[in-house]
């Protein structure tokens, strides 16, 4: 069997609002992203099966929550942080981690026509990885707890910007979301019963492909693909 050729594996997750779905808590890319095409747009909170933190990740869901951990902390320039904002941001993390719901396994391609539009001077060719999705619910308690943490302290991450911010929000102000992330949002919108979101922006020369569920093993993805980017 021949095997198909990505570059990584990712996992990441859709974390929103149990009592109105449409309102999400995800990051937005700064103007220092490495990938011109994904600076200042919106992103999953999440991370890659690559690096040397890695190693240790036996699944997608180990990638996923080992992430969430290292990125759901306060930044260090950040002052005035009390026991209970503390308490309450761990909370979330673990919340996250335990709280996620399996959503499937996608083949996100982003071409290179669509990288030349945002970088003139792109070398970067046509690449896909393969992300896995999870949902994460948040009860009303909780997301209004995680609500007060962002608005005191505008951020609540140590590696990106994180946004709370609604499905409404997004198609009136016509903003993109980075690496397939958009596709894979329409689809859970949809799914949930929000006809809007076949209005949503989507990123051209960006494509999503479904591969199924999300595999319980690293094991069971390498003998099905061909990876070149891993731990």
């Amino acid at each position: 069997m021949t095997k198909v050729k990505i570059r990584d594996i990712g996992s990441v997750g859709i974390i929103y609002r149990k009592s109105d779905p449409r309102q999400i808590f995800l990051e937005m890319k700064d103007e220092e992203h490495p990938l011109a095409l994904g600076r200042n747009q919106l992103c999953l909170l999440g991370g890659s099966w690559t690096g040397q933190e890695a190693r240790a990740d036996i699944n997608p869901l180990d990638t996923f929550r080992r992430e969430i951990i290292e990125e759901l902390s306060f930044p260090q320039a950040v002052a005035n942080i009390s026991q209970d904002d503390e308490e309450r941001l761990a909370t979330f993390r673990v919340l996250t981690c335990i709280n996620c719901i399996p959503f499937g396994t996608f083949a996100n391609t982003i071409t290179k026509k669509a990288m030349d539009s945002a970088d003139s001077n792109n070398k970067q060719s046509t690449f896909t990885i393969l992300v896995c999705y999870y949902i994460v619910p948040f009860e009303e308690e909780y997301w209004k707890a995680i609500e007060k943490l962002q608005t005191k302290f505008g951020n609540l991450s140590n590696e990106s910007l994180t946004v709370i911010t609604s499905l409404e929000k997004i198609i009136e102000q016509n903003q993109r979301i980075a690496f397939g992330h958009d596709h894979a949002l329409q689809r859970f919108w949809l799914d949930m019963g929000y006809p809007e979101a076949k209005q949503l922006p989507l990123v051209k020369g960006v494509h999503q492909i479904a591969k199924g569920l999300i595999l319980p093993s690293y094991q069971e993805y390498l003998e099905q693909y061909e990876i070149a980017v891993m731990p």
